[in-house]
């Protein structure tokens, strides 16, 4: 046992190195191309993504996933992956080649179908790696993972800002994900020397599509759901307000799954080996949530109160029109690290029928309550988005509950006191520093530091379980 969790505090450990990393890169690129490029240069690779995304669950399936959970992995089933993950992105990108100039016409986006083609090739590349992250996932090698992701998001993001100074527009951001894509690949397969071949079996697939298939469809589903909102607000509104809600959305995403995943990226392995203990799944489960929404909440929270001052800081003056869109997803970012987590103990326990039946139901009403909001403003769309978090979150809360003995509102009680300090420092600092009209960089980094002392003071003085669970996982 202590051998076990001393692994699995440094993994989790290198999976925050990686996050952390990655972030920082992310975040800077994203501050400079922001600057360098148009609403409508982001609105339309929002676009391609709504394509190629759906393609890469395709190609992913599920199956990488059915090689981490399952125990005894053979060589068959490595190679029943590969090839079906290989024919699955060759045919997706003779669909999109041929595709692309219909889809061009429709959306109405000029040079859309080169753009299209072009950031298909990463599909192809893809193909060739998932394997070997699977591997170094289910051997927790987050070290490796951690070296690979941020060394190749450096190279991407570098090229792509380089492009984006020469004027290159949209190949720019079209630029940054193939060459993300190749770095990985290249990486990867230098550092996992996972021994397959072409070949496949129907008893293996059969096997891991039983698994595979209903976390492809989950996701499936999940990705459906986003991207469809994202193609509807650029046909109905504008390019340039996708350019404008997708930087909102892609903004809030940084933290919510960079503090999320961290977690997850260990949880799923980990507990895929304990399936079988349910005491020690709901045990973790419980330290996941409370140390997870101990760092989520006061984030999105000050994020919430201080929107507009940290637009502009981190994109300039001409992206505040996206400011409230910011302010609204902030609001149901908060539940997004629990909806993660509830997902992936589902998942490492077996109980993928219930995940996917679950999502039938949030996706349904989602895209029902959807189509609703078109005919209003942006705003309405975004407020709804928001919603679903919260929808979503119940849902998957009430069958985490019934399966492994976690009710939602246990888990409400785990996080309340997270809730509750984080907006007693909002308000406090929204009161102190909210209408100052000195530069965006100090009303931000001053009122940043404060709303963190007051919050973690409240933590440390009254002692709350959620800071002790994190100091004994630091201890331990």
């Amino acid at each position: 046992m202590p051998l076990i969790k001393n692994r699995v505090l440094i993994a989790t450990l290198w999976s925050f190195l990686q996050r952390t990393g990655s972030l920082i890169i992310g975040f800077i690129a994203n501050m400079v191309l922001a600057r360098l490029l148009d609403p409508e240069d982001f609105g339309c690779i929002a676009i391609i993504l709504v394509f190629t995304t759906f393609a890469d669950i395709l190609i992913n399936s599920g199956l990488n996933g059915a090689l981490i959970q399952k125990k005894n992995v053979t060589k068959q089933d490595v190679s029943t992956v590969f090839t079906f993950n290989l024919s699955i992105s060759i045919i997706l990108f003779i669909i999109f080649f041929f595709a692309a100039p219909s889809i061009s016409r429709f959306v109405g986006i000029p040079n859309l179908d080169i753009y299209l083609r072009v950031e298909s090739i990463a599909l192809l590349i893809r193909a060739f790696y998932c394997i070997q992250a699977a591997f170094l996932s289910k051997s927790l090698k987050f070290k490796n993972l951690a070296k690979y992701n941020i060394l190749s998001s450096a190279i991407s993001v570098t090229v792509a800002i380089v492009m984006a100074y020469l004027g290159c527009g949209v190949w720019s951001l079209v630029a940054k994900n193939v060459v993300l894509q190749l770095s990985l690949c290249l990486l990867y397969r230098h550092a996992s020397k996972v021994p397959y071949r072409l070949g496949f079996s129907k008893e293996s697939f059969k096997e891991l599509f039983s698994f595979g298939w209903f976390v492809a469809m989950t996701a499936f589903l999940d990705v459906l759901y986003s991207n469809l909102t994202s193609f509807l607000v650029g046909k109905r509104y504008s390019v340039k307000d996708l350019g404008y809600y997708n930087q909102a959305y892609s903004l809030q995403q940084i933290p919510v799954y960079s503090l999320s995943m961290v977690v997850t990226n260990v949880l799923f392995p980990f507990m895929s080996k304990m399936q079988d203990d349910s005491s020690r799944v709901l045990y973790n489960t419980r330290r996941v949530f409370k140390v997870s929404s101990l760092f989520v909440f006061p984030l999105m929270v000050y994020l919430i109160f201080f929107a507009k001052p940290v637009i502009v800081f981190i994109f300039s003056s001409k992206w505040e029109p996206s400011a409230v869109y910011f302010q609204i997803l902030c609001f149901g970012g908060m539940v997004n690290a629990l909806i993660h987590i509830c997902r992936n103990v589902l998942k490492s326990i077996g109980e993928t029928k219930s995940l996917f039946l679950s999502q039938i139901v949030i996706t349904s009403t989602a895209i029902a309550g959807m189509l609703f909001f078109l005919r209003f403003e942006l705003k309405w769309i975004v407020i709804w988005v928001s919603a679903c978090s919260y929808i979503n979150w119940i849902v998957i809360g009430i069958i985490t509950g019934k399966k492994i003995g976690y009710r939602i509102f246990l888990q409400l009680k785990d996080i309340t006191v997270n809730i509750v300090f984080s907006l007693i420092a909002g308000v406090l600092s929204y009161l102190l520093f909210g209408n100052m009209t000195s530069n965006v960089i100090v009303v931000t980094l001053v009122s940043a530091i404060f709303f963190a002392v007051v919050y973690f003071l409240l933590h440390f003085i009254l002692k709350t379980d959620s800071f002790k669970t994190l100091l004994s996982s630091v201890k331990n």
